[in-house]
């Protein structure tokens, strides 16, 4: 049987139905968690995040002109990567010279570099 929902109940109906919230939290009947218990609330509690590459990250905001920032997501779909990995590579190519944007991006070098076609500048081939 279907359970009536609380605003279609009477004053009364309501009062019986939430009757159980009344009660206040007794700290007496918990109990330690079982290993599966703390297992599972670990799981539960631990926040997906980015995965460190060299010293981490900071996350910034830029402006872009939709137009391109479609482009650049085609780019970067295209080559398999997100837009952040292609960002920080054309980033560093633009501001630092051929052997400094290619030892920065080494930490993360086979997963932005190669097969990707990123750029000949840091991949060492033209595209």
């Amino acid at each position: 049987m279907k359970r009536k929902s609380y605003s279609k109940m009477t004053p009364a109906e309501l009062a019986i139905a939430t009757k159980r919230f009344d009660d206040e939290f007794v700290a007496d009947e918990a109990r330690p968690l079982t290993q599966d218990e703390q297992d599972q609330w670990i799981r539960v509690k631990a926040k997906r995040g980015r995965h460190k590459i060299g010293e981490g990250f900071q996350r910034i905001s830029v402006s872009i002109e939709l137009g391109l920032l479609k482009r650049v997501t085609a780019l970067a779909k295209e080559r398999g990567i997100s837009r952040s990995q292609l960002g920080a590579v054309r980033f560093a190519t633009g501001i630092f010279t051929l052997p400094e944007a290619i030892a920065l991006a080494r930490p993360c070098e086979s997963e932005l570099l190669v097969g990707h076609g990123v750029g000949p500048d840091i991949a060492g081939r033209s595209r």
